[in-house]
């Protein structure tokens, strides 16, 4: 896991958000500069396909 994803996690995956079916969370990634977006996006890809 990445610097960027687990920063993202920390702060935005709370337990009273992760379970928010709204949607809300991707303007809220998207506000972030492409760079960080990026490494979010390829962080979660890594978690998914490693499995950790």
């Amino acid at each position: 896991m990445n610097d960027e994803l687990e920063t993202f996690i920390r702060i935005y995956l709370h337990a009273e958000i992760a379970y928010d079916t709204s949607d809300f969370l991707r303007p809220t990634l998207l506000a972030f500069n492409e760079s960080f977006v990026r490494h979010v996006k390829e962080g979660f890809e890594n978690v998914l396909r490693e499995g950790i």
